[in-house]
């Protein structure tokens, strides 16, 4: 909710944002000079396009919640513990990648900022309206500065909300990336079904990296004709494992790779209401996120083409804003790309076994 908010906010907000100008004789309100403009301008560029960024990463953080999930409980009935391999949020590059977006759109109000102390010499009517300010950020209003200063208006307006639903945005990020956060104790699932002491030692501790690898083998090749449920595929897993042990270790799994099992998932094959009911709520959810990307992408449309028309004109700063944007945008098409890779998959799988005799 306040991304969509955030993103209705930038949309009405557009045409009153810091201007990027760098001509020194104009009296227009802007930055003035060549690096200030350029600055300005790559800045920006992040402001437009991190709403529809920091959505499509929350849309993959939950669809990889949820399959991870779905895979440890089931692993789990079947005396199996799936360990993920850790992996610090700080080092994840689509996180790293959005946090750098987060830190440019902060430079950007940094720099309106800087631009409303230079524009009112010494700053202090910027500096007499910082109790307004926090005013404004605890009631909400909008019209809480004078009239004549419509910056200062857009600036308290970009604090409230864009920065402060930024903020809490990221923090999200940062408290939830680690999956086994929100995984049931060990000691509290031996507790509610009983489990023994002697059979809590026997359980088989497999990680990520090797379940990702043996569901990356062709499935004929470990379970048998009678795993058609996904309790029974679950321990065909486990015995693939228990025979093996030879999978190599390839590191930790990235958010980019949050879908590897939903080869397993999302199998046609698999009968049962339950795995037909996941089956179709996960393929619903990322249905629907990818339409929703298209949504987002074509809005960012008109800036793009703003953009490419004021370089036209010799707006050359402008370059920079569409450097910006199209980093963006393609980490997007990259965040979507790994949220339509599963749907490809069922389908590719579906229409192969339709036209086999």
């Amino acid at each position: 909710f306040l991304l969509v908010t955030m993103q209705v906010s930038i949309m009405n907000q557009r045409g009153h944002l810091l201007p990027c100008t760098y001509n020194v004789h104009t009296k227009t309100f802007g930055t003035e000079t060549i690096p200030g403009a350029c600055l300005c301008e790559w800045t920006k560029g992040f402001l437009l396009a991190f709403p529809p960024l920091a959505l499509v990463v929350i849309w993959l953080l939950v669809a990889r919640d949820l399959q991870n999930k779905r895979l440890f409980y089931g692993l789990l009935k079947q005396k199996a513990i799936l360990q993920f391999t850790k992996r610090s949020v700080w080092l994840d590059p689509l996180m790293l990648f959005l946090f750098f977006s987060f830190l440019n759109v902060i430079a950007h109000v940094a720099l309106y900022y800087a631009v409303l102390v230079v524009k009112f010499d010494d700053g202090e009517e910027v500096a007499q309206d910082a109790n307004v300010l926090s005013a404004a950020i605890r009631s909400g209003p909008l019209n809480v500065f004078p009239a004549r200063t419509e910056h200062l208006t857009t600036f308290t307006h970009l604090v409230t909300a864009f920065i402060i639903p930024s903020v809490l945005i990221v923090g999200f990020f940062v408290l939830n990336y680690d999956v086994e956060k929100s995984l049931v104790p060990l000691s509290q699932y031996v507790h509610e079904t009983g489990v023994s002491a002697d059979e809590t030692l026997r359980l088989v501790v497999m990680s990520d990296t090797h379940c990702r690898a043996i569901l990356d083998e062709p499935q004929e090749r470990w379970r048998k004709n009678k795993d058609d449920n996904f309790e029974d595929r679950c321990g065909a897993v486990i015995r693939e494992f228990d025979d093996v042990k030879e999978y190599p270790d390839e590191g930790s799994i990235t958010l980019m790779d949050a879908s590897w099992a939903a080869k397993l998932l999302l199998d046609p094959t698999l009968k049962g209401s339950s795995a037909r009911l996941f089956r179709v709520t996960l393929s619903t959810f990322l249905a629907v996120s990818l339409m929703m990307t298209i949504i987002l992408l074509a809005l960012l449309i008109p800036d793009v083409i703003l953009c490419v028309q004021k370089i036209w004109v010799g707006n050359y700063q402008s370059a920079f804003q569409l450097l910006a944007l199209s980093g963006c945008i393609v980490g997007v098409i990259a965040t979507a790309r790994s949220l339509g890779t599963p749907l490809w998959c069922q389908a590719r799988e579906v229409f192969r076994r339709r036209g086999s005799p």
